[in-house]
């Protein structure tokens, strides 16, 4: 009996070291699950910024597009200078989109680096992916900006063309 109750004692103290001891490493393996979630949610908010602003440069680039064919039509009213600046200004967008063409595709190669870090529970790793994407995503957002605003000084640009006044301003 009594060795029955030794190894019930130590059996006890032995798996209460054990519940202390994993205790002790929850609060570091919580900060990381947190800084995971973290992590996630800024990847899709810079995701919904990337999206808007592609959808803002789609309109822009339609109304280019418009500008350019109603001028297109009256090609033999345009100066010289009118001209070199909508050649120059379809020069600088063909230079943005083959720039642009280089972050294409590249997030989605980070899809099998996700994957296999939550299959393994590596939340350093998988932290260090949704980082990595967050800068590809921030380079994106500013191409974008840029873009835009390019697009803004050109149908700035292509609208006072076909004004009354003929004035080029950009």
């Amino acid at each position: 009996m009594r060795k029955m109750m030794m190894m019930m004692i130590m059996v006890m103290l032995i798996s209460s070291t054990t519940i202390v001891a994993q205790n002790q490493l929850r609060p570091r393996e919580n900060r990381i699950r947190s800084a995971v979630v973290m992590t996630s949610r800024d990847v899709g908010r810079s995701r919904i910024m990337v999206r808007d602003g592609i959808k803002v440069s789609r309109e822009k680039t339609f109304v280019v597009q418009q500008q350019l064919k109603r001028l297109q039509s009256n090609l033999d009213d345009l100066t010289p200078e009118q001209l070199m600046l909508i050649k120059k200004s379809i020069e600088e967008i063909r230079t943005y989109q083959q720039g642009s063409d280089a972050y294409l595709g590249r997030i989605v190669a980070y899809d099998n680096r996700i994957r296999k870090a939550r299959e393994d529970k590596d939340y350093e790793t998988l932290i260090q992916v949704y980082n990595e994407i967050l800068v590809l995503q921030k380079h994106r957002i500013e191409r974008l900006d840029h873009y835009n605003n390019l697009m803004d000084r050109l149908i700035k640009s292509l609208s006072n063309i076909g004004g009354s006044d003929g004035d080029i301003t950009s």
